[in-house]
């Protein structure tokens, strides 16, 4: 069915990611002759790789992800196949913040939702993935298989490596043999600002989740996740693990009252990983993401324009504690 697959899938799995191989086909097929975009689901791009392989990237119109139950043939943002291979890489499905969708209304996850929930720290940048469509070497590739993005996160994929001492091969057989992608945020704000800055030894690929290549979101811990990024030289992202709905949420309160700072500086917010289950079905992991910085970015608006001596060492690490003071210590007078 797939002669390069990954060998620790199971025939059946192999079975389900031809069956979604084929209503990609026809749901790309379909929207190609679509009048209008609401009628459209899937649009695929044949990508260029350095592997001898026709790697296709499927892309999801964004308005259907809303609906539930869903028309789209896959959650998943950012998709990656090849005839030979299967699935080359996953992406997470897609999630929302709390109160955007049904689904994420505090009265559904409190239904819904179960634990234990892991709160990653949602740092602030663009999405890269990485798997091994061979053990010999790793495919780079941005969520929506844009190349200059591919290359930077190479770069600094080449970086981590070796300051950790490792080759590519090293981490290439791991995720070729296992069926796995590996996601990552690039943070580099000399290639691309962001909201919040990342001085100069902060920059870089930031390991986040480590997902099987299956149709559905299957997803490691964050405890697993965090030995492979110790062990490849990968900046690791911060995260609280909590056994109910209730402790995550007091905790994601008490940071933001706190000014929506952690571990010494602003956050943009939390992806909370837990698990979603509807009645008479098994658990899934599910995700949902909760906001931390609206008020403090305003805040640092306003602090530019009046204050622009505050901001002008900012990116070189010189400033930011400061800034950040300054913004809780204006919060407790707001009561």
């Amino acid at each position: 069915m797939f002669p390069s697959a990954p060998p620790n899938l199971s025939q059946t799995e192999l079975s389900q990611v031809q069956d979604l191989l084929e209503r990609l086909q026809t749901s790309a097929a379909q929207s190609a002759k679509a009048q209008s975009r609401k009628q459209r689901l899937v649009r695929s791009t044949r990508i260029h790789t350095a592997f001898d392989l026709e790697v296709t990237s499927w892309r999801c119109e964004e308005q259907h992800y809303y609906r539930h139950p869903s028309l789209l043939p896959t959650q998943a943002r950012g998709l990656f196949t090849a005839p030979s291979v299967g699935i080359v890489a996953r992406g997470y499905d897609k999630f929302f913040s709390v109160d955007e969708t049904t689904r994420t209304q505090w009265s559904s996850l409190i239904r819904h939702t179960r634990g234990p929930y892991s709160l990653t720290v949602k740092e602030n940048g663009c999405i890269i993935l990485v798997s091994a469509p061979t053990p010999d070497d790793l495919l780079v590739l941005s969520k929506h298989a844009a190349a200059d993005h591919a290359a930077r996160g190479d770069l600094w994929l080449g970086r981590h490596l070796a300051q950790a001492g490792r080759e590519r091969h090293d981490l290439a057989r791991l995720l070729h043999t296992q069926g796995l992608t590996a996601v990552f945020e690039l943070c580099d704000d000399e290639f691309e600002e962001h909201v919040l800055p990342y001085p100069p030894d902060d920059r870089g690929l930031y390991l986040h989740g480590v997902n099987r290549n299956v149709p559905w979101l299957d997803t490691w811990g964050q405890d697993k996740v965090q030995d492979l990024g110790r062990s490849f030289g990968f900046h690791l992202v911060a995260y609280h693990t909590y056994p109910s709905l209730e402790q995550a949420k007091a905790f994601m309160d008490e940071v933001q009252h706190s000014g929506g700072v952690h571990g010494g500086r602003a956050i943009e917010g939390w992806v909370v990983r837990c698990g979603w289950t509807e009645e008479g079905e098994e658990s899934k992991d599910f995700f949902f993401k909760v906001s931390q910085t609206k008020e403090y970015l305003e805040w640092c608006t306003q602090r530019m324009q009046d204050h622009p001596e505050w901001f002008t060492e900012y990116t070189h690490k010189r400033g930011i504690i400061h800034v950040q003071e300054q913004y809780i210590a204006w919060r407790r007078e707001q009561g």
